[in-house]
């Protein structure tokens, strides 16, 4: 995943959905590995009342080939 970023798999985000932010003004991005189910999740986020979501484009996958480091097992990479 990406470095600071909190993991919920797409099937607890409902359950789930008061831990992404604390504060529902803040902006929120998600990720996922290229971006579609992102998507979806966007639409969850914004329906529970988060004001600025957004995706990442491409997800995982464009984020590395940016060459941008992503975290696995805790050692960024």
């Amino acid at each position: 995943h990406l470095p600071s970023a909190r993991n919920v798999e797409f099937p607890e985000l409902q359950a789930k959905i008061g831990q992404i932010a604390k504060n529902k003004s803040n902006p929120v991005v998600l990720v996922c590995q290229t971006g579609q189910q992102s998507q979806r999740a966007s639409r969850t986020v914004s329906e529970a009342g988060y004001a600025e979501v957004h995706v990442l484009e491409g997800g995982v996958d464009a984020w590395q080939k940016a060459g941008m480091p992503v975290v696995k097992q805790g050692a960024v990479k």
